[in-house]
Order: structure tokens, then C-alpha cells, then sequence
């Protein structure tokens, strides 16, 4: 038997068999895995910001419900900027769809962009 056709052959002995199947158990696991994280993060990124809007004025962002949430501290080590809100969204109709782990919602946001809008808005408002 050639080299090439030992290795495109099938094999023989069970144990051969059992790691085969192990192998291609692993294999579609990790793709399984792979999928439903990358929808979940996919998911999230989407609702993080989805409803809110950004007020580059005040350095803000409003809720779909009219609250404000603001600049809560800038996280160098991460490269982010947390915008929080200063009430409870306890009361909130939205909260279990919002925010269901927490009390308060935060937004996140990289401080490249934030750096970025917080200058031109610096800009704007200087006199000229």
C-alpha cells in the first residue's frame, strides 16, 4: 500500500474509529460554540445602543424613555467611557427587556470615539 492511499484510506482497527469520531465530535462542537457566540455578541453590541441616542452637546445619551445617562468615569485600562443613569430604572416598563440584572443602566462606549465627539464638541462651543 502507497503512502498516499494509507492516508486517504479508512481505518481499521475500533480504537482508529473511536478517535476519529471523538476528533469530529470536538470539531463541531467548537463550530457550535463559535456560532452561538459570535449571535449572542452579535446580539448584544445591537442592543447596547439600540434606542438611545447620543447628545454630543451634553456628552449624553437619552433612553428610549427620556432619561438621561451620564458620563459615570472614563476606564483607561479597557479604553472605555461608562455613561450611566442617575435614577432607578426599577419603576421602568422597559427594564426587563432594558436592563434585567441591574438597576441602573449603563452604556458603554470606546474612548477613541468619545475622545473623538467630545473634541468637536469642544470645538463648536469655543468662540472663534
Amino acid at each position: 500500500m502507497s503512502l498516499i492511499e494509507s492516508l486517504f484510506s479508512l481505518p481499521a482497527e475500533m480504537d482508529q474509529w473511536i478517535v476519529l469520531f471523538y476528533v469530529a465530535l470536538v470539531l463541531a462542537g467548537a463550530r457550535i460554540v463559535e456560532f452561538v457566540a459570535k449571535k449572542h455578541y452579535e446580539r448584544a453590541r445591537n442592543f447596547a445602543v439600540q434606542g438611545f441616542e447620543y447628545l454630543a452637546e451634553e456628552d449624553q445619551y437619552r433612553c428610549p424613555e427620556g432619561e438621561h445617562l451620564k458620563l459615570l468615569k472614563r476606564d483607561n485600562e479597557n479604553r472605555l467611557a461608562v455613561y450611566q443613569i442617575s435614577t432607578s430604572c426599577q419603576f421602568c416598563r422597559l427594564k426587563e427587556s432594558c436592563t434585567p440584572h441591574s438597576d441602573a443602566r449603563q452604556v458603554t462606549r470606546s474612548l477613541a470615539t468619545w475622545a473623538e465627539a467630545n473634541g468637536r464638541a469642544r470645538i463648536r462651543l469655543s468662540p472663534a
